[in-house]
């Protein structure tokens, strides 16, 4: 935007020189001119309401100082009406949004809704080596690689349709002060886990202290526990994969840390795991670091501040990747935005600029630059950053990218991962059932 300006400026300058020589411009021209020049552009973006709002906010002040002539209006959405207010906005083809801070698995219907803007073609977008190429990767359409649904199975050269801001990944949290006390080493894989949860869970200690803690409401850790076990839902062709040895591994194993749960563990979400946790009553379990992490360390009102450890998730067998779920946020351009110029000169700035994204992390951001997660100052903020670039250095596992799949095998997934968490059903069982049903409705699905 400042090249545009001084553009404009030298423009102008070069104006008045050759006026010089001939007839003097009427004041009344001058004066469109000038008000031309300072007329100011107003740009909005909408985002989920907490973090993710707030560290856009904070950068605000300073991008309108460096870019005079575009304000920036930020709109944070309740995370239960979000994904239908976007939605919305491709179903209408409305430019109420110039800027969508969207999650990774919603790029299908953004894309296929025709709501974003191809930023490669349009300002020829590039990959910056200071970000994870699967940052990149999973803002591409078509998708890169598998699985690819047949309706998006086109050849094309897959091109950015957003710019990564947030890369966030499930990790793995534990007790260090736990494992110091009795001479355990960290887990490296999920037998490792079990064997602890079995050594410390003690429901009758007063307080009671349990040996693992999850989110089992809808199945929320389901697939990035399937996924660290080897599994899958599909393969790179779409094939329903959930019900071979893997994937029925990974519930046999839910159902082994479910006798390790606090009562009704199968039904948390993130605040009842979160609450486990921050009252020193749960050794470990896996979560997004956005949603729990600093609550974790938060020294006015956790009892495990500075007691905790942060790793990717266990592999399946010593030797085998650390592969967790990631899910990315990322800015895409509205294509029915009237002001598509000045959102690029946004979406540039915020992506494109290190310590711009540094200033972001230091609000409450999560990084998804190499050099802002292994930034020094900032680690001492956030202690978990470390391992979490580790995660996404191996890489982590996107949803598939699928308007209906999605949707389909989680609807099915999720009931039966809670159901084992209950006792209601083996895992052996879920799986063999689950897989079944994923297969039946994934009938005749193209996208």
């Amino acid at each position: 935007m400042k090249k545009l300006y001084l553009f404009a400026v030298f423009t102008l300058v070069m104006a008045i020189m050759v006026s010089a020589c001939a007839a003097p411009a009427a004041p009344a021209e001058t004066g469109a001119m000038e008000e031309e020049m300072v007329e100011e552009v107003t740009i909005s973006i909408i985002t989920a309401q907490g973090p993710l709002a707030d560290g856009l906010v904070a950068l605000i002040p300073q991008f309108e100082e460096e870019n005079p002539g575009i304000k920036v209006e930020v709109a944070p959405f309740p995370w239960t009406t979000f994904f239908e207010k976007v939605i919305s906005l491709a179903r209408t083809e409305s430019g109420e949004f110039d800027v969508i801070f969207a999650d990774d698995p919603w790029m299908p219907n953004i894309v296929d809704g025709g709501l974003s803007v191809n930023l490669t073609e349009a300002y020829g977008a590039t990959r910056d080596d200071d970000v994870p190429q699967v940052s990149y990767d999973v803002f591409s359409w078509p998708p890169p690689y598998g699985p690819i649904p047949l309706d998006f199975q086109t050849g094309e050269r897959p091109d950015l349709h957003a710019l990564p801001i947030q890369g966030n990944v499930i990790m793995f949290y534990i007790r260090q002060d736990i494992l110091d006390e009795r001479g355990l080493d960290p887990p490296v894989t999920w037998d490792d886990v079990l064997a602890i949860a079995e050594q410390v869970h003690c429901p009758d200690c007063d307080p009671p202290f349990y040996g693992y803690n999850v989110r089992g409401a809808a199945g929320s850790d389901a697939l990035a526990l399937l996924w660290s076990m080897g599994g899958g839902i599909f393969d790179d062709e779409f094939n329903v994969i959930l019900d071979n040895e893997a994937g029925c591994d990974a519930l046999t194993l839910y159902e082994q840390l479910s006798k390790y749960l606090p009562p009704g563990g199968n039904t948390y979400g993130t605040t009842e795991m979160v609450a486990e946790v921050v009252s020193g009553r749960a050794m470990m379990g896996i979560g997004w670091p956005g949603d729990a992490y600093a609550a974790f360390e938060d020294e006015t009102d956790s009892d495990v501040a500075g007691k905790m450890l942060y790793l990717p998730l266990p592999a399946s067998e010593v030797g085998a990747p650390h592969v967790s779920m990631m899910g990315h946020w990322g800015l895409v351009m509205n294509a029915h935005s009237e002001n598509k110029d000045a959102t690029w000169a946004y979406m540039e700035w915020m992506h494109y600029n290190q310590e711009h994204a540094l200033a972001y992390a230091h609000a409450g951001g999560i990084p998804f630059r190499k050099s802002v997660f292994n930034d020094p100052e900032l680690i001492l903020e956030k202690p978990w950053f470390p391992a979490q670039f580790e995660a996404l250095m191996v890489p982590p596992k996107w949803r598939p990218r699928s308007t209906q799949a999605t949707g389909i095998s989680l609807a099915i997934l999720g009931p039966a991962f809670s159901a084992v968490g209950a006792g209601d059903i083996t895992g052996q069982e879920a799986c063999e059932q689950a897989g079944a049903e994923i297969r039946l409705e994934m009938e005749g699905v193209t996208n």
